[in-house]
């Protein structure tokens, strides 16, 4: 398969956070994103008997350091970190440790279904926890140091190491949710990194290589389908789909091409993007060491949402806002 073009669609980071306000990159001079002031409550809408406050970000928790993913649903933000599994109310308030332990150190990934959250302890295995809380179950046990997980109606998908004699360095693999026996779902692949799923496919960024693969959820020969670029130096990169495309974070930027292959595209320069994630118009993405920003899905112009924060780490999105963790820990909001 030949090498796909690079085409630049976007490069600058000029955006408004708030009406007649332009704010430029950080370390530019420029003024950072408008905060709230003392008061501000957590969706950003002011204290009581306060004015108005600000569209910037708040804080919702503080926690152990060094995240590893997050995600969120109606009510509740979730993470993993060190041998934990928390949440916090959307709202904010004090983070709940659903579960801890060395028997799941390190925490690796997240998905979620209507009830659960499930997550990979390094060659642990795949666990899966109530929402509400309750105690863990252990899924099933897998040779694995994946940064992630899917799930879908009936099963969990994860990489796995194999043996390099039989089945190659490694594969991907799939289990029901309820617990049982792993199946394989594509064989002789190298090191698989992150994973996605849609409706009919996997896919993945593979360690050795850095190339996009796909394989059907029922099993099969995995599809080359792009160069994914230089990974990110450190953290929590992922892989998402569209309806139509594949994206990813690369130490380039954040990168698309289409699902069945083709030319892959630098859809914005993000300089070592840590993660990403998407709704239906915009992919959204923290970058080391500073900013939290949005692009549209087709290409163009930048928005910033956040500026200078502590190293964004993992990121996730709503139908009304942008939730990030930086790496000191703390969890953040603001309006998407």
């Amino acid at each position: 398969m030949r090498e796909p073009s690079l085409l630049l669609v976007s490069a600058a980071l000029l955006v408004a956070c708030a009406p007649d306000v332009i704010l430029a990159p950080a370390g530019s001079g420029a003024a950072a994103p408008a905060t709230g002031g003392a008061g501000e409550s957590p969706d950003g809408t002011g204290g009581a008997g306060d004015a108005p406050a600000s569209r910037g970000p708040v804080v919702l928790a503080s926690g152990p350091s060094e995240p590893s993913s997050m995600a969120v649903d109606a009510t509740h933000v979730y993470w993993t970190v060190d041998d934990q599994v928390m949440k916090v109310p959307l709202e904010g308030g004090s983070p709940v440790s659903l579960v801890s332990g060395s028997q799941f150190y390190p925490t690796k990934g997240i998905a979620l279904d209507a009830d659960h959250v499930y997550w990979i302890a390094y060659y642990h295995g795949v666990f899966r926890v109530p929402k509400s809380g309750g105690p863990p179950v252990h899924i099933v046990s897998v040779n694995t140091s994946a940064a992630n997980v899917a799930v879908d109606d009936d099963f969990v998908y994860m990489g796995e190491f194999g043996s390099e004699e039989v089945d190659g360095f490694a594969k991907i693999v799939k289990a029901p949710k309820t617990g049982g026996a792993l199946a394989d779902v594509a064989q002789t692949v190298t090191g698989v990194d992150v994973i996605a799923i849609d409706a009919d496919q996997v896919y993945w960024i593979n360690k050795g290589r850095q190339r996009v693969y796909k394989v059907d959820k029922a099993g099969g020969s995995p599809v080359e389908l792009f160069n994914a670029g230089e990974r990110p130096y450190s953290g929590t990169y992922r892989i998402s789909t569209s309806d139509t495309d594949v994206f990813w974070a690369s130490k380039q930027g954040i990168m698309k091409g289409p699902k069945g292959g083709g030319d892959a595209v630098l859809l914005q320069l993000a300089g070592w993007g840590e993660d990403m994630a998407l709704d239906n118009e915009n992919v959204y993405w923290t970058q080391w060491g500073s900013d939290v920003a949005k692009g549209p899905l087709t290409g163009g112009e930048p928005t910033l949402i956040a500026a200078d924060q502590p190293s964004p780490w993992t990121i996730a999105v709503d139908a009304t806002h942008v939730y990030w963790i930086n790496y000191d820990g703390t969890v953040m909001k603001a309006p998407k």
